[in-house]
């Protein structure tokens, strides 16, 4: 029982205010709680710059792009047809009037 005393003591005691016993607590319960906080962010920032928490999921290369000539004329004639359109004056304009008149 004797080990178990001075715990019992301690918490008998906080319902007293002592001013240094008190502000030892706070400022060691902050220093506690800053330093776990530092060494989670230091344990995240380490982790994710070597890619041992983040890490790609395969080495796969990237897709490669097929490009066909059927595919760039097609292309090319929309374009065409949208130059063709705004030279002649061929494009839809808003109606801007009153709708109330």
């Amino acid at each position: 029982m004797k080990f178990i005393e001075p715990f019992t003591v301690f918490f008998h005691t906080l319902t007293r205010p002592f001013p240094s016993r008190d502000w030892y607590l706070s400022l060691g319960s902050t220093a506690v709680l800053g330093a776990v906080l530092i060494a989670i962010a230091v344990y995240f920032f380490i982790g994710i710059q070597s890619g041992a928490i983040i890490a790609p999921q395969g080495t796969e290369a990237p897709p490669s792009i097929n490009i066909s000539r059927e595919g760039l004329q097609k292309t090319i004639g929309v374009y065409d047809v949208r130059v063709l359109n705004f030279e002649s004056a061929n494009y839809h304009t808003p109606d801007i009037s009153d709708p109330s008149k």
